[in-house]
């Protein structure tokens, strides 16, 4: 017996073994040529992320970019740090690589390094990887015969070059010179040559969500929950602002660590984002790090104008930049688009374009319009807040207070005029308001230590006086009215202290705290009678005959209203004429004078139309509504009602949108329509209790009584 172990094999295994010899042999000699050319640097694009996903459309346009024509392809990607550039680069060069089958090479610039990689060592690497020997001959080879052997090397190839993170267009051009394809990432926004650019944004909210799935699969169940749970995946994504780099630290760090809760972790991130947002100290996993490196880039002087920038919490305008920054629009524009190009900003034009510093987006006349806005991702500002001085912040955040107490004014000065004016008004307002309240929370917050600021604290309430009441709750209204008052007794301004009582009585009768309301009245009444102010004596009878109607003294509010009218007739205030008549005609209608209050709302609304006073025309409107429905002309009354409505829901004004929906819904019920009054009434209690109206209740008690009925 011999001592060779041997393998028995029946004869049917034996012939299935030699009929597939081939197709073994064939696998082997293709898995040998695939790591042949794995290998080989022509080949050497890297696998895309394992956990890459989104951007269908970026993926499509490069793609469409780069095979379709018969020429060579230059396409560019650009966007911040972070954004997922050469993810993408990495995923779209190798759905492409097959129409480049001479070479596909990866080549890392390093732009954002301190020693970015130079055009000649970049040829030197290409050319290593095309023919190893020349490469090495020409180890000692000058710049011109560098550049005459790759040109030379790639003429005729059909090759793909990635050119990742790219510096500038300096360091690009040489490279560009050879005729083939090339997609090239930065953070600048790169114009050389023939260069078609796409600038990366953030991720789309649901691309967002995926992706920090994939990353942690445990939150998927959280993904459309029902309660809180439900929504931390969609506020993680928003807390890393959409960031992919953001996003993967944020999934790596609860996938690595299923211990920690993701709705802990998302209030954390809330509090210190940049600080956690960071795998070790590597740009590649760490957000500020990465964000360090652009910034690095820049001039001393324009990281200054950078970090004023962060006062902004919300997109911004050429214009407000240029103040905050004491410089010029044409020297603050050149300023945006430098930063526009090195990809800290973002443009977007008033019919909702972006413009992202590669020039192909222009409005109408190429000049910059009223509604364009510069955009600073949220993470950039934080970087930017981490970085300024003291005395940069407090002198960024005077200027940016001063700008947009004038924008207030601006838009309540619109509101006067009237008419199609009255939109514009409170169009403004709306665009501007997260700088109006950033402006006067800084000004309330420094009015003690600082006169500058005393003095924006005590201008914000009545720069926004009008605009203010329609866009403000009562309460915040009444926060910015008591901060004012203790800055104009800081400032001793008299004029201006009474002007904010007498709103402040306005805020609390909204609320329906009437007693409160007189108290404020009575003082701003006192104030203007000592300083002769006869415009804020008129006010204040007139706020006084308001509030003594709601409390049932009509002969009292009359009195008051009349005094009123002598002073705004005086004095030709209009606005204050048309109000003090509108106020006469409620009273006399209380009294049940109904055809002597249909004549003062009549003279209140010519006067109102006259003034382009939309307001007070829904009010006058309304008003007399009101007075026909208790003659019994009900259907007279809706007429009125609906369009007090259509005026109220125009310019936004939602107590008089609930007041017209609440008389709307008594008016039909009158005409035996339930289920139509029921659904007015319904749609302002929600308003009602929005608000915090007193009526709220009033409009529980009609729908619980419809109810019972």
């Amino acid at each position: 017996m011999g001592d060779t172990n041997e393998i028995n094999m029946g004869q049917g295994a034996q012939a299935k073994q030699v009929a597939a010899g081939s197709n073994i042999s064939q696998t082997i000699i293709e898995n040998y040529f695939e790591r042949a050319r794995l290998s080989d640097a022509r080949f050497s694009l890297p696998a895309p992320p394992r956990d890459f996903t989104g951007r269908a459309d970026e993926i499509e346009t490069l793609v469409k970019a780069l095979t379709q024509g018969h020429g060579a392809a230059i396409s560019g990607l650009s966007g911040m740090g972070g954004i997922g550039k050469s993810a993408l680069a990495a995923f779209v060069a190798n759905r492409v690589a097959e129409k480049f089958p001479d070479a596909q090479i990866w080549i890392a610039l390093n732009g954002t390094d301190k020693n970015p990689k130079t055009p000649p060592d970049a040829m030197r690497e290409i050319i290593f990887a095309l023919d190893p020997e020349m490469g090495a001959a020409l180890k000692d080879a000058s710049d011109a015969q560098l550049a005459q052997v790759y040109l030379g090397l790639l003429h005729n190839q059909r090759a793909l070059l990635v050119l990742d993170n790219a510096r500038d267009n300096a360091q690009v051009r040489p490279l560009l010179q050879a005729n083939v394809s090339f997609l090239i990432t930065a953070r600048a926004n790169l114009t050389e040559g023939g260069l078609r650019s796409l600038h990366l944004g953030v991720m789309k909210k649901d691309e967002a969500e995926a992706y920090l799935i994939s990353l942690c699969p445990r939150l998927s169940p959280l993904l459309g929950g029902e309660g809180a749970g439900g929504e931390v995946v969609a506020k993680l994504c928003e807390v890393c602002g959409y960031l992919p780099l953001a996003l993967k630290i944020a999934g790596s760090y609860l996938a690595a660590r299923q211990n920690v809760r993701a709705e802990n972790y998302l209030a954390q991130l809330r509090e210190r984002r940049l600080e956690l947002l960071r795998e070790g100290r590597e740009a590649e996993a760490n957000v500020e790090a990465t964000f360090e490196q652009t910034y690095a880039q820049l001039d001393a002087a324009l990281q200054l104008l950078f970090r004023a920038l962060s006062v902004f919490p919300a997109p911004f305008t050429l214009q407000a930049a240029a103040y905050v920054w004491g410089l010029d629009e044409p020297q603050a524009e050149a300023a945006l688009g430098e930063l526009m190009r090195m990809s800290f900003l973002e443009f977007g034009m008033g019919d909702g374009r972006r413009e992202t510093g590669d020039g192909r987006l222009e409005t109408g006349d190429g000049r910059q319009g009223a509604g364009d806005r510069y955009f600073l991702h949220d993470l950039l500002r934080e970087f930017g807040v981490r970085r300024i001085t003291n005395n940069e912040q407090q002198t960024t955040n005077l200027r940016h207070a001063e700008f947009y107490v004038q924008v207030a004014r601006a838009a309540k000065e619109l509101y006067k005029r009237g008419n199609e004016n009255v939109r514009a008004g409170l169009d403004l307002f709306d665009q501007e308001l997260a700088h109006i309240r950033a402006g006067q929370a800084w000004a309330a917050a420094n009015m003690e230590s600082d006169d500058d600021a005393a003095r924006l604290c005590c201008d914000f309430p009545d720069a926004a006086v009008y605009v203010a009441s329609l866009r403000l709750s009562a309460r915040e209204q009444i926060r910015w009215l008591e901060q004012a008052v203790g800055a104009a007794r800081k400032l001793g301004d008299k004029s201006s202290e009474g002007v904010h009582l007498g709103n402040l009585g306005v805020a609390y009768a909204a609320l329906g705290e009437v007693r409160r309301a007189i108290e404020f009245y009575e003082k701003y009444l006192a104030i203007a009678r000592e300083i002769g102010d006869r415009r804020g004596e008129g006010n204040a009878l007139g706020n006084l005959g308001v509030v003594y109607a709601a409390l049932g003294e009509v002969r009292r509010a009359i009195e008051y209203h009349e005094q009123a009218l002598v002073i705004d007739r005086e004095i030709g205030n209009r606005r204050g004429q048309g109000s003090d008549l509108g106020n006469l005609g409620l009273a006399y209608a209380a009294l049940g004078e109904v055809r002597r209050a249909i004549e003062y709302h009549e003279q209140a609304l010519v006067i109102d139309r006259e003034i382009g006073n939309r307001r007070g025309e829904g009010n006058a409107l309304g008003n007399l509504g009101v007075a026909y429905y208790s003659l019994g002309e009900v259907r007279r009354a809706i007429e009125f009602y609906e369009q007090y409505l259509a005026i109220a829901r125009e310019i936004g004004d939602r107590r008089g949108e609930g007041n017209a929906l609440g008389n709307l819904g008594v008016a039909y019920k009158n005409l035996g329509d339930m289920n139509r009054a029921k659904e007015l009434w319904r749609a302002a209690l929600a308003i009602f209790e929005a608000i915090e109206s007193p009526n709220a209740e009033v409009v529980r008690g009609w729908l619980s009584a419809l109810d019972r009925e």
